[in-house]
């Protein structure tokens, strides 16, 4: 039976190419800018996607020439996908279809279980990095939120965009307010873990 996660997979690449036709390579450059921050897809997985929604006549896959490169006695040849009208339906049957919720893997959450094994500046020095990397996903949502507005601010589906943007947005937020809470957490912890490995003498 085939996974939610890997059925999602196929319906975010056949809705990207709602928004034009696209090849594998600019279906992999849009997912980095766009529904990149809340779903992955990897470039392994995109072409045995759209393999698979050419097979269900969800998309057309058309051959493209590309020009040789100066000196080469061969033409590499790219694909273009588009969506069909059938496919269109399929993608709106998926979106008003309930959601299904994954159990996130957090290796970071992990890490804090287990972080009475070590020194408390290690489980610190962890969460200071985190914080630092929801700071600079802020700063790359303001740049897409620029971008979005820049390029197409008379589009319909903008104001679906910026809310998935700000959802993203609000949970950095979050984030790094918990990492200021679980810092000054650990700070507290930190004297009383110096007693208990270096008592004094007397």
């Amino acid at each position: 039976m085939e996974s939610e996660s890997k059925k999602s997979s196929r319906f975010a690449i056949l809705g990207l190419l709602t928004l034009c036709p696209m090849s594998g390579y600019e279906i992999r450059q849009l997912v980095q800018w766009s529904i990149g921050q809340f779903w992955r897809e990897s470039f392994g997985q995109i072409y045995p996607a759209l393999s698979a929604l050419a097979a269900a006549g969800l998309i057309t896959r058309q051959p493209e020439a590309k020009a040789a490169k100066k000196g080469t006695a061969t033409n590499r040849q790219r694909h273009i996908y588009a969506v069909t009208e059938k496919g269109r339906r399929a993608l709106a049957e998926w979106v008003e279809s309930p959601f299904h919720l994954q159990v996130p893997r957090n290796e970071l959450l992990l890490k804090l279980f287990f972080g009475g094994t070590v020194p408390v500046v290690q489980s610190k020095a962890q969460i200071e990095r985190f914080r630092e990397m929801q700071l600079k996903g802020l700063e790359v949502f303001a740049a897409t939120e620029r971008r979005l507005h820049a390029e197409h601010e008379s589009d319909p589906q903008l104001p679906y965009w910026l809310m998935t943007l700000e959802y993203g947005k609000h949970s950095h937020r979050a984030m790094v307010a918990w990492c200021d809470a679980s810092l000054a957490t650990l700070n507290a912890l930190a004297p009383a873990s110096r007693r208990k490995t270096n008592p004094v003498s007397v």
